[in-house]
């Protein structure tokens, strides 16, 4: 399995269009030849990307189904929030990706500004660079008290 790895700053168009680095396009390519990526927005505040042949398959429309679906209604809430917070894109031959607008206003990134692409596991994550750095530094000091809590375990 591909691990997809490292980070860069990079700029959206005035169209939402990422130009996506030659390294990344090939990560990318390399999972899913044909350059179709799926995208979902992450509670903590990024765009998860990956290729479309790692997202799980869309549940099978029957009649069972759409019953279950009137009567649950966290079902129809998970179901709305999915299709609302995520979309699909192919990368174009030149390297680009369109972001939906609804997902980066949820970033608090418009178009014209910079961004942070980082990779993680399965994906690449798209951030505001000031709250990548936010997150960072929360993690951070999270995993020092962690530490210190161990250390002060330790030395008594």
């Amino acid at each position: 399995m591909k691990s997809f790895q490292g980070s860069t700053l990079s700029k959206l168009d005035e169209s939402g269009r990422l130009k996506l680095p030659p390294n990344v396009v090939a990560d990318f390519k390399s999972v899913d030849p044909t350059g179709n990526v799926s995208l979902k927005y992450l509670p903590e505040g990024a765009i998860f990307i990956k290729p479309a042949n790692q997202a799980p398959p869309a549940p099978s429309a029957d009649s069972d189904d759409d019953k279950a679906y009137e009567e649950n209604d966290e079902m129809r809430i998970r179901e709305r929030l999915g299709s609302l917070l995520s979309s699909s894109d192919t990368i174009s031959p030149q390297g680009r990706l369109t972001l939906p607008l609804r997902l980066l206003k949820r970033i608090g990134v418009y178009t014209g500004e910079e961004i942070a692409l980082v990779g993680v596991g399965k994906g690449y994550e798209v951030w505001k660079p000031e709250a990548l750095e936010e997150e960072l530094d929360k993690e951070l000091a999270q995993r020092r008290r962690r530490y210190e809590h161990t250390r002060d375990q330790l030395t008594e």
